[in-house]
């Protein structure tokens, strides 16, 4: 994301974001209320304990959502390109794996390996995005299921300055555009919401607040106000296919 920020700023950003996930991996309480939250993609509201415990993060980044599941009791794999230096501050709270030098388009597991997948603000980033649903439902149990998440083509930001919010985007979709993606992968869209705002001026100011200046619940109801077509982020909720039952002979 492109943003001009001191470094005073920047600080106080990676200060927070580190507190924050300090909490999410050691905080049970707090992590099993956020995960319900629409900041935190409802996640915990889909993916649950007694419907399996096996889950793995695709484009992981720091471990936000690993330490997040780790909390709510599930066994999590997060995977990515790239190695993070805030994997170890979760390890030290969760028992956790992390691997780098994976991507979604190619995942190193059986099929059916895993009860859940996860895969938030990662798809935006992904070479192959149809490619990389594939391998989710194909490393699902049939049944499973996957919180998916992106960027919206139609935020304000996008369209009054005609570019992404994060210059390094490689897909955003409408919602119907995103949820056609994920049938075509053979997912199954059991819902889907929006969620944020980003204001087409003063953004990196406005990323700076939502980085422990307004709290979660104010971006909430700013959310909430925003017309849904405008908001930032596109949510799916998603099944893997089940089995077909063998043909009679």
């Amino acid at each position: 994301m492109s943003l001009s920020l001191s470094p005073e700023q920047w600080q106080d950003i990676h200060s927070y974001q580190e507190a924050e996930l300090i909490r999410l991996a050691s905080d049970d309480r707090f992590a099993h209320r956020a995960a319900r939250s629409d900041h935190f993609s409802r996640i915990g509201a889909w993916i649950k304990p007694e419907l399996g415990r096996r889950v793995l993060e695709v484009g992981c980044g720091p471990g936000r959502y690993v330490a997040m599941l780790a909390s709510l009791g599930f066994e999590v794999v997060g995977v990515d390109p790239i190695a993070y230096p805030t994997w170890p501050v979760i390890k030290s709270h969760r028992d956790v794996e992390f691997a780098d030098g994976i991507f979604a388009e190619a995942l190193p597991f059986p099929d059916a390996s895993f009860d859940h997948v996860a895969c938030i603000a990662a798809l935006l980033y992904f070479s192959d995005p149809y490619r990389a649903l594939t391998e989710i439902g194909r490393v699902l149990k049939p049944g499973g299921r996957a919180v998916i998440r992106s960027v919206s083509r139609w935020t304000l930001y996008n369209l009054l300055m005609g570019k992404p919010l994060d210059p390094a985007t490689r897909n955003h979709y409408t919602m119907a555009e995103f949820v056609e993606l994920a049938r075509s992968a053979g997912l199954s869209v059991a819902h889907r919401f929006s969620y944020g705002f980003y204001p087409p001026i003063f953004t990196s100011r406005w990323w700076h607040l939502t980085n422990g200046r307004v709290s979660v619940n104010a971006q909430c109801m700013i959310s909430t106000l925003t017309p849904a077509l405008f908001r930032h982020q596109l949510i799916m909720f998603c099944v893997a296919p089940k089995a077909e039952a063998p043909k009679p002979v």
